[in-house]
């Protein structure tokens, strides 16, 4: 059977400080002895705290998590999306969470329910294929950003590539080339 679990006020009592000081030195923040902080970071060690993440949440009201959801992951242009939210989100120290409704739009809506019961603090939705409404409903839980899919809804960003003026550009260059006979596939 597993041991309990330490707690923020095992690592305080282990470190001889109070819980306030433990969850400032877990949260990065200055304004702690290096005395103090030695202390709690050998404790930490010590016991194999982890903070609760979960209650941290509970305190200041958002979990620092966003939900993705991906329409299809055997896309490879979706590689270099994930990638992209991955590396900003680290930037501005987020959590990212993935889901996918693997191309079907009942499934993708309990993808992003699922997101949304974890309390997501909000939502990137790649090439969505639910309804219009189901990312209504969730706009209006949290912000929602859609990626690849032009939206109707004022509560809802979207990024969209702007694939005729691409088109144009990629036409343009090959005729400058010389190349008469361009295809498209």
């Amino acid at each position: 059977p597993s041991q309990r679990r330490p707690t923020i006020r095992d690592v305080a009592r282990r470190a001889k400080v109070s819980k306030s000081l433990v969850s400032m030195v877990t949260r990065g923040e200055n304004g702690v002895s290096p005395v103090s902080r030695t202390a709690i970071l050998k404790a930490i060690d010590d016991l194999g705290y982890r903070p609760n993440l979960m209650a941290r949440s509970l305190v200041q009201r958002r979990t620092r998590i966003l939900g993705v959801t991906i329409s299809d992951l055997r896309n490879p242009f979706f590689g270099t999306v994930v990638s992209g939210i991955q590396d900003r989100a680290r930037e501005l120290e987020y959590q990212v969470l993935f889901n996918t409704g693997d191309r079907d739009p009942a499934l993708e809506e309990a993808a992003i329910e699922s997101l949304l019961q974890l309390r997501v603090d909000g939502l990137i939705l790649a090439s969505p294929r639910v309804d219009e409404a189901v990312v209504a409903r969730a706009a209006a839980a949290v912000p929602v950003v859609v990626l690849n899919r032009d939206t109707s809804d004022d509560a809802t960003d979207s990024v969209t590539n702007d694939n005729v003026r691409g088109a144009r550009l990629a036409v343009e260059h090959l005729a400058g080339l010389g190349h008469r006979r361009i295809a498209f596939i």
